[in-house]
């Protein structure tokens, strides 16, 4: 699979898809992943008790150092886990069935693309309206197994560069615009960033297990 170039708008990174990825719905309305006994469900998906109920946001649970800190952190952990491993062991299922290293990978690298777009939205406009994603087969019609691993992590390490560099720069007022989630009402960068904090330790320990 091909990734797009990242051009600039306003002096920051935006990705743009090229035809083929677009072709694949990577530019669609798609978003979490059910691949096996392991789910890797992402938060936009609705309640399962639910599917018309608009969840409760909670507050963000880090500081922005701390958010920054831990956005700049994951690709180096990740880098551990996957340093000396062949292919084959990074492509291999994991043991329980479910996802192996090259899924998370993927899911990173595809759901970083997502946060960037978010990210740069509610910079550039007043309340934006964010779109939901669904990622429930993202693995198949992507075609996550059959990806170079060392690939899709450098495609994922360049994107938390970009996002990690324009955290770091953000004033208050920056961290305190909002855009408004269909399911979760209205999102603050702040929250947004956090979120994704959430996610990719949520995923670390999850690469832990598959290489543990």
């Amino acid at each position: 699979m091909r990734t797009g170039p990242l051009r600039w708008v306003g002096g920051d990174p935006l990705l743009a898809l090229d035809s083929a990825d677009q072709a694949a719905g990577r530019a669609g309305s798609v978003g979490s992943a059910d691949n096996g006994p392991t789910t890797h469900r992402q938060d936009d998906a609705p309640p399962a008790e639910d599917p018309g109920l608009r969840a409760v946001d909670k507050p963000p649970s880090r500081s922005h150092e701390a958010v920054v800190r831990a956005l700049a952190g994951l690709p180096t952990e990740l880098d551990r886990l996957i340093d000396g491993k062949s292919d084959d062991v990074l492509t291999q299922p994991a043991q329980d069935g479910g996802w192996g290293m090259v899924e998370i990978l993927a899911h990173l690298r595809d759901w970083e693309e997502i946060f960037h777009g978010r990210l740069w939205l509610i910079l550039e406009q007043d309340r934006p309206q964010l779109e939901v994603f669904d990622d429930s087969l993202w693995a198949i019609e992507r075609n996550y197994r059959e990806q170079k691993p060392r690939q899709v992590f450098e495609r994922f390490r360049e994107l938390r560069s970009f996002l990690t560099e324009k955290a770091e720069g953000l004033d208050e007022a920056a961290w305190q615009r909002v855009g408004l989630h269909p399911r979760r009402g209205e999102v603050s960068v702040h929250r947004l960033l956090d979120r994704l904090c959430d996610h990719d330790a949520n995923h670390l320990e999850r690469a832990r297990d598959v290489l543990g």
